[in-house]
């Protein structure tokens, strides 16, 4: 994940020009599965390409192919897909699935392991241009690897690691503050730590960022938090939180009690 980086036989391999590599990012991020040539043309040149933008396609294939050796970049009816090498992408989603399939399970030391498997793997945002396509494939990994971040949080919170996890829980919620379900993680880490600063720490933080040019009051995810660690010091905090203060709190995994917007319901 991240900038492009090829290695054959362990020796770095240089694939040069903007518009290969770009090709090559791609058939990785989607590596066994074909894809077409209409995706790599609007990839590479957006809505408007050149007349030439199906020949020069071919030409960028060629170059792929003369740097990686045969047998790589094979061609599948209208599109390609790369095949043989270990690609990361490949092994980061292999991982992050196998992961929530543990955490399903109930086997949360192994959804543990097996996030942490995945996220080493993370270097940054894939090496695209900022076509619409490309801007859409690094939306949808930047996402997904947040996704996964707060499936790993849950996961420590879980194992009853909740005090480790404040710092890097803080620093993540500063980096997307905007995103409710790290409030609400940070804030039960807080609670589940014994923190008695609870209310210093995080209850007005979001308060630093305007929500209504977002479309709505961000600072939900938040409240609702504040509400689980301040309120309840029974077992399950979250287990009588009002509806109508609640957007979806992610208690847990494997089974365990979550609150929704319908309000608290065995799971």
């Amino acid at each position: 994940m991240g900038p492009l980086q090829v290695r054959l036989d362990g020796a770095p391999v240089t694939i040069p020009g903007a518009k290969p590599r770009a090709i090559l990012t791609l058939l990785g991020l989607h590596c066994g599965s074909v894809v077409s040539a209409d995706t790599l043309v609007e990839l590479l040149w957006g809505d408007d390409p050149p007349r030439t933008a199906g020949k020069a396609l071919q030409t960028h294939i060629s170059s792929l192919r003369h740097t990686l050796g045969e047998g790589f970049v094979l061609t599948e009816g209208t599109g390609w897909t790369l095949t043989g090498p270990v690609v990361d992408a490949s092994r980061y989603k292999l991982a992050a699935r196998i992961g929530r399939e543990a955490a399903a399970a109930g086997d949360i030391s192994g959804a543990v392991t097996r996030f942490e498997e995945a996220l080493a793997l993370w270097r940054g945002i894939p090496e695209l241009p900022d076509s619409q396509r490309g801007l859409s494939e690094k939306t949808r990994w930047i996402e997904a690897h947040a996704a996964l971040l707060e499936d790993r949080a849950d996961a420590l919170l879980a194992t009853g690691r909740a005090a480790e996890i404040i710092g890097e829980l803080e620093a993540a919620v500063a980096d997307a503050p905007l995103r409710e379900r790290r409030w609400g993680q940070l804030m039960l880490a807080l609670y589940r730590a014994g923190a008695v600063t609870a209310r210093r720490r995080a209850g007005g933080r979001p308060r630093t960022r305007p929500s209504a040019a977002r479309g709505g009051d961000r600072r939900a995810g938040c409240r609702a938090g504040y509400t689980c660690v301040t309120t309840y010091s029974g077992g399950d905090a979250c287990s009588h939180l009002p509806a109508h203060r609640h957007r979806g709190i992610d208690r847990g995994l494997g089974g365990r009690r979550r609150c929704h917007g319908g309000g608290a319901r065995p799971t």
